[in-house]
């Protein structure tokens, strides 16, 4: 879950929508990649491990609200994940790939998590199951493939490369905590570059430089508003249960 700055408490926005967002920006984009199909349905569906979770979230007892996605403890982190790529397989091999690399990625990258000791063993546990996961799934994406991504580990890497942009310029657009945000690393013409958000006023942000087709991007979320926060878990979900449904419409354009 996201918390969305609101100018009376927070919007709640969860993860799956959240991830709608990122698939919203993955259909858009300015230079489709190989296999765009499956990469815009990674990006869709790269948070669909939480809808569980989601439907009957957790409560931080400091704050009053749900708990973020940052907030959840390690052990409850890991198990959502180590379920996500098995439910994007039902769809795809290689979103499930894409979807399994995002994870490991993130916990690589933000989590600290690698080859180093004193990793977490819950962590270093998850890595090699879903190392030896994407290894199968790759295996049987290559022996099926008939189209013209090489899937060699160039490409895996750009294609991981976007999915974590989009993702982060989703969680940018959907939290709405500064008036500027940076996306580094991000696949462009055959080059890596830092894309700028910045805000233009309170639902319109300018991209620089412009990555997307069209001349302008609308962008659409759904949330649930909470005006105050609760006394405890069981206020908590009554009021999620009774908050009312926020759409959201935010417009990126160029310079």
């Amino acid at each position: 879950m996201l918390h969305r700055r609101a100018p009376q408490g927070i919007v709640a926005i969860s993860q799956p929508a959240h991830a709608w967002v990122s698939g919203q920006i993955a259909a858009v984009w300015g230079e489709p990649p190989d296999r765009r199909e499956e990469m815009v349905l990674a990006a869709l569906l790269h948070d669909i491990g939480w809808t569980e979770w989601e439907q009957h979230p957790t409560f931080n007892s400091q704050t009053g609200w749900p708990h973020t996605f940052l907030e959840l403890d390690t052990r409850s982190h890991v198990a959502i994940w180590s379920q996500v790529w098995r439910r994007v397989e039902a769809a795809s091999a290689l979103a499930a790939l894409l979807v399994s690399r995002h994870g490991t990625g993130l916990y690589k990258r933000y989590h600290g998590a690698a080859e180093a000791p004193g990793t977490d063993p819950l962590v270093r546990e998850y890595l090699e199951r879903e190392q030896q996961a994407q290894a199968a799934l790759l295996a049987k994406v290559r022996a099926a493939s008939t189209r013209s991504a090489a899937m060699d580990e160039a490409w895996l890497e750009r294609a991981s490369a976007l999915i974590a942009a989009w993702d982060w310029m989703s969680l940018i657009l959907c939290m709405n905590a500064s008036d500027r945000g940076e996306v580094k690393g991000v696949p462009w013409r055959g080059a890596r570059i830092d894309l700028q958000l910045s805000r233009v006023d309170e639902e319109r942000w300018r991209a620089t430089p412009w990555v997307f087709a069209p001349k302008q991007v609308r962008l659409v979320m759904e949330g649930r508003a909470l005006s105050r926060s609760a006394r405890d878990e069981a206020e908590m979900h009554a009021m999620l249960d009774a908050a009312p449904l926020v759409e959201i419409e935010v417009t990126m354009m160029g310079d």
